[in-house]
């Protein structure tokens, strides 16, 4: 099985690569752009020799389907992340999550490839708690609004073009390669190495979901995809 990682350098990008290596019987194609700031392969080991990496963005829509050529899923990670700079470009956000989603989708169904989609939980941020998959979308920040947008497209493209995909709602992810995160997961891990009281903003009774990045992965969670 070969399979096209969008934004695969990334610390989760970085973490199911390797996951799929160490499946073994697979072959593992990137397209990254280089812009998360941190090449997260490096510091986890990998040999990237056994990688076909490409230098790419998931809004240059021929660059994607050369890259989805004979894979058999497309697991899609690239975009812009984050509230912060949704608030501060929202057309470059939604250019990013929407357009490169979108992209993704067409190369898909170009080729005849699966789709994972990296979704957040950001599309329920408006939501009264506790969330889970049968909470109805109540975006109020751009980022959630594209995201949203991005899964709305998957399941379209499921009905009118038969694109097999899935979406994934990912929450504070953190492991191998997250140092560099901005984080709350991160600083409460750079915090407490450097031996710094943890910073709690608040009154400390809200409550958040938390997912270690490598327990996603494992074969016995789907990494075959045969």
């Amino acid at each position: 099985m070969r399979w096209l990682v969008t934004g695969g350098c990334g610390f989760i990008g970085a973490n199911l690569v390797a996951g799929l290596l160490a499946a073994g019987g697979q072959a593992v194609r990137i397209l990254d752009d280089g812009r998360a700031g941190a090449d997260s392969l490096g510091g986890l080991g990998l040999d990237v020799r056994r990688l076909d990496r490409r230098h790419g963005d998931v809004g240059d829509a021929p660059a994607v389907l050369a890259a989805a050529r004979d894979a058999g899923v497309i697991v899609h990670l690239a975009g812009a992340a984050g509230v912060a700079g949704s608030l501060a470009d929202p057309r470059g956000d939604a250019a990013a999550n929407v357009l490169g989603t979108l992209n993704v989708l067409e190369a898909a169904r170009q080729t005849g490839a699966r789709v994972v989609f990296a979704s957040t939980t950001a599309p329920l941020i408006g939501a009264a708690p506790t969330i889970d998959e049968r909470t109805l979308p109540a975006p109020c920040v751009p980022y959630g609004a594209s995201k949203l947008a991005a899964e709305a497209y998957c399941h379209a493209y499921a009905r009118s073009f038969g694109v097999a995909s899935c979406v994934l709602r990912l929450t504070n992810v953190y492991g191998p390669g997250s140092a560099h995160k901005t984080g709350a997961v991160g600083r409460f891990l750079a915090d407490g190495l450097a031996g710094r009281a943890l910073t709690i903003t608040g009154d400390g009774l809200q409550t958040r979901d938390f997912v270690y990045t490598p327990s996603l992965w494992r074969p016995e969670f789907g990494l075959d995809a045969r």
